[in-house]
C-alpha cells in the first residue's frame, strides 16, 4: 500500500536528535556541534543517530571513541578557519594540551606566539567578533619564531601542521572517507578560506589593514562583488592563498575530503573546485535557481559539476555526495513557513546525493524535527525535471518512496509551490 507522508510538526526546540532509526540510509544526514565535551552520554548517544558530524574546534579522543561506540558508521570532521583565530586568554590556556589533537587549537595557539595577527594602521588587531580575530594571510605575515613554524609563514606552516595532524597517525589514524573504524577522522571543512574578505563584514577595520605594518593602510572596503575581489587586500590574499594551495596539494592525497564554504566567485579562492565539495550554508529558497545552478559559483549541482576536479577522482569523493546543505531555522517565521522550508530544502537535498543539516542558527547544537526521521531507502536512479508551463517540477524515486519538489510559483500535480512531497511505500 502507498501512503503519502503527512508532515506534521512540532515546537521547534534547539535540542539532539531522539527519533531516527539507524537503519535509514537517504535522507543522510550531517549536524555540526561545538558541544560535545559537554554534553551527557545520552545527549552524544543520540548525536551519534546523524550520517556526519562536523566538530567545532576539538573532539577529543576520547569523545570520538565514545561516539564510534554508538555509531559505527558515523562519519566526523573537522571544521577549521585558517585565516581566523580565537583570542588567547592567557600564557597557559586551559586547552593546551588540546593543540595535541586539534588543528584550531593548534593554530590558535601559534597566531598568538608568533603574532600572526592582521593589523590595522594603528597597530590594532582586525576583531572579526566572538573572540575571533582575523589573521595575517599575505605575502607579508611574520616568519615564524616558535616550534614547527620557524621560518615560516602561516599559509606555509598551516598545511604542514594539519598534514601532520590528520595524516600522520599522531593522535588520529590517517584520515579516510571510507573508514569509520576507531579514532579515524574522515575529512576537513574550511570553514572561511577566501581570497576576498570584504563580503564577510568589518569593512571599516579591513579597510585600514595593514599587513606589512608600515603604517599605510593595504585593504578592502567593499564587498567582494563591487570591487572588493580587486582590492590590495584581496590580491595579497590571493597571492598567499595560491602558496597555501601549492603546500595543500603536496602534502594531502587527492582522496582526501576537503570542503569549503559557499564562496562565490568573487569571494574565492580561484583554485576551490579543485576541493572535494562545499558546504551551502546560507541555501535560500527564494532563490533556488541560483543555489541549484551555481549562478555565482556556488550551488548544488554546481559542486556536483565543478568541485572534486583531480583527474579519476572517484564520484563518491566529490561534487554533492560530499557536500552539506544547511537550512537555518528562523526563530522570526512561523511555524508553518518554517515548515515549508524545511519540506523545500530537504527535498532539494534529497534529488542529489549530499548531505542535510538543519541549523538552529549558531552551529553549536544540532536541531532535530520529525521530518528528518523518513526513511527512504537507497535511490534507484537521478533525478528528473518536468517543465509543465512555466514551473518545473523536480522528483527521485527511493527503493522505499519519492520525493517530488516543486520549484515553481503555482501548485502543481498538488505540491504547492516552492515545496516538497514526500511519498513512502
Amino acid at each position: 500500500m502507498i501512503r503519502t507522508l503527512a508532515v506534521l510538526l512540532i515546537l521547534a526546540l534547539p535540542c539532539i536528535a531522539h527519533a531516527r532509526d539507524g537503519g535509514a540510509t537517504y535522507p543522510k544526514l550531517a549536524a555540526y556541534t561545538s558541544r560535545l565535551n559537554e554534553m551527557l552520554p545520552a545527549q552524544r548517544a543520540d548525536l551519534a543517530r546523524y550520517d556526519l558530524l562536523v566538530h567545532l574546534w576539538t573532539i577529543r579522543p576520547e569523545m570520538l571513541s565514545e561516539m564510534r561506540r554508538y555509531n559505527p558508521r558515523l562519519r566526523v570532521m573537522h571544521q577549521i578557519q585558517p585565516q581566523y583565530a580565537q583570542r588567547v586568554e592567557s600564557e597557559n590556556p586551559w586547552w593546551l594540551a588540546d593543540t595535541l589533537w586539534s588543528p584550531a587549537r593548534k593554530a590558535q595557539w601559534y597566531a598568538y606566539r608568533n603574532d600572526w595577527y592582521l593589523k590595522q594602521t594603528n597597530g590594532q588587531r582586525i576583531d572579526a567578533g566572538g573572540d575571533d580575530f582575523i589573521l595575517n594571510w599575505t605575502p607579508y605575515c611574520p616568519r615564524g619564531r616558535y616550534g614547527a613554524s620557524k621560518g615560516l609563514r602561516l599559509a606555509q606552516w598551516y598545511p604542514q601542521m594539519l598534514a601532520e595532524i590528520c595524516l600522520s597517525g599522531r593522535p588520529w589514524p590517517a584520515m579516510d572517507w571510507d573508514r569509520t573504524d576507531g579514532l579515524r577522522m574522515n575529512g576537513v571543512v574550511f570553514e572561511i578560506l577566501a581570497d576576498c574578505l570584504g563580503s564577510y563584514g568589518h569593512l571599516k577595520q579591513l579597510a585600514n589593514a595593514d599587513p606589512n605594518r608600515d603604517g599605510r593602510p593595504e585593504g578592502v572596503w567593499s564587498s567582494c562583488s563591487v570591487g572588493g575581489s580587486t582590492q590590495p587586500l584581496s590580491n595579497l590574499m590571493r597571492m598567499e592563498n595560491a602558496v597555501f594551495w601549492s603546500y595543500l596539494r603536496s602534502l594531502f592525497p587527492q582522496e582526501a575530503v576537503l570542503l569549503v564554504n559557499e564562496n562565490s566567485d568573487h569571494i574565492g579562492p580561484v583554485w576551490r573546485t579543485y576541493l572535494s565539495g562545499m558546504k551551502l550554508e546560507n541555501w535560500d529558497p527564494n532563490d533556488w535557481r541560483r543555489w541549484w545552478y551555481g549562478l555565482d559559483g556556488r550551488g548544488y549541482l554546481w559542486a556536483e559539476r565543478r568541485m572534486g576536479r583531480s583527474a579519476g577522482l572517484p564520484d563518491r569523493l566529490k561534487g554533492w555526495d560530499v557536500s552539506i546543505l544547511r537550512l537555518a531555522w528562523d526563530v522570526n517565521r512561523t511555524e508553518a513557513d518554517n515548515a515549508k522550508r524545511l519540506r523545500f530544502a530537504l527535498g532539494t537535498a534529497l534529488l542529489g546525493d549530499g548531505f542535510f543539516y538543519l541549523s538552529p542558527g549558531d552551529d553549536r547544537m544540532a536541531l532535530w524535527r520529525e521530518e528528518l526521521g523518513i526513511d527512504l531507502g537507497i535511490p534507484t536512479g537521478d533525478c528528473r525535471a518536468v517543465a509543465i508551463g512555466a514551473d518545473t517540477l523536480w522528483s527521485r524515486a527511493f527503493s522505499k518512496g519519492r520525493v517530488v519538489v516543486n520549484t515553481g510559483t503555482r501548485t502543481r500535480a498538488a505540491v504547492g509551490p516552492m515545496d516538497a512531497r514526500f511519498t513512502i511505500w
